[in-house]
């Protein structure tokens, strides 16, 4: 992280120094570690600029994303919508791709992106947030998809009725405290004679933790 930081603090400085901006151009600053002519960065560079320049148009559908995570998380890149926005104006923190990943799978790319907003009266570069999204690739074709299920695919998975808890590796199953959640769920759902509904339950063992594997 903090070698991350220092890349930042080095070449946007002079970046966001030396770019002059219309109000509505949109700019998706590319680190210098990437190699942008290889085929593959240069696929994920180009639909990654195409889904930031789309995303606030819809929480709810982008071309740009895997559509099964529109089916399972509903909102997906909620975390990132508007992002940009700040008190001193529309548009301020602009996005930067930091790092492009490799995995175990050579179909799947990690995306690091930072928002940076340049306060010109301060002189001041001002880091808003890191996130991680995942890049999936099949042929010529890159849809993004939530860091979440990636970060948690380790887990240990227990289901209960309508629970599914995805544990942490550094946290112990607690079945007493499962059992007394699905007893609260049981009295709620007879209470207003519904169904219960299928919740997932990310078990972290630590607020930090928990922004990690959502992609922070």
């Amino acid at each position: 992280m903090k070698q991350i930081l220092l890349l930042l603090t080095t070449f946007l400085t002079l970046a966001c120094n030396g770019q002059e901006t219309k109000p509505d151009e949109f700019i998706l600053t590319v680190s210098p570690i990437i190699e942008k002519t290889e085929k593959t960065n240069r696929k994920i560079i180009e639909t990654l600029t195409e889904f930031l320049k789309t995303k606030n148009s819809s929480l709810t559908e982008n071309k740009y994303w895997a559509q099964s995570d529109f089916q399972k998380f509903i909102y997906p890149y909620l975390d990132i919508y508007n992002i940009e926005n700040s008190k001193f104006g529309k548009n301020f923190y602009l996005p930067t791709l930091v790092e492009i990943i490799p995995t175990e799978k050579s179909n799947r790319r990690i995306v690091k992106v930072a928002f940076i907003g340049h306060n010109n009266e301060t002189k001041e570069n001002q880091l808003k947030s890191i996130y991680n999204l995942v890049a999936n690739i099949t042929q010529d074709k890159v849809l993004f998809s939530r860091y979440l299920d990636f970060s948690t695919e380790e887990w240990k998975t227990f289901n209960t009725g309508s629970l599914t808890y995805k544990v942490s590796p550094n946290k112990t199953i607690n079945e007493t405290e499962i059992a007394e959640q699905q007893k609260d769920i049981d009295k709620i759902c007879n209470f207003f004679r519904c169904k219960p509904m299928a919740i997932t339950y990310y078990s972290c063992v630590s607020p930090k933790e928990l922004f990690e594997i959502k992609g922070f």
